[in-house]
């Protein structure tokens, strides 16, 4: 009975400064990204799809998968330049 009125187990040090590091290399990466592979990058990890990022940033509906992958591609590019392989 006790395990189940137990709080969650709260995340240690190390996985906090891990989650705060890898959240900065995801913002420097985005910030040397062209401004619409960001963008796009952004809105899809917030759980937009494809029809409602097409109207939010005034995109050929058609055209966003494409434009995603690629910009999926230069973020990965990227972080890769920046932080190798790890």
């Amino acid at each position: 009975e006790a395990l189940s009125s137990a709080p969650p187990s709260s995340p240690t040090p190390e996985e906090v400064h891990s989650a705060a590091q890898e959240r900065e290399q995801v913002r420097q990466i985005l910030g040397v990204l062209r401004e619409l592979q960001a963008e796009l990058l952004i809105l899809r990890s917030s759980g937009l799809s494809y029809g409602e990022l097409a109207a939010a940033l005034g995109l050929n509906p058609t055209s966003v998968g494409t434009l995603l992958g690629r910009a999926q591609q230069a973020f990965r590019k990227e972080y890769l330049k920046q932080y190798g392989t790890r």
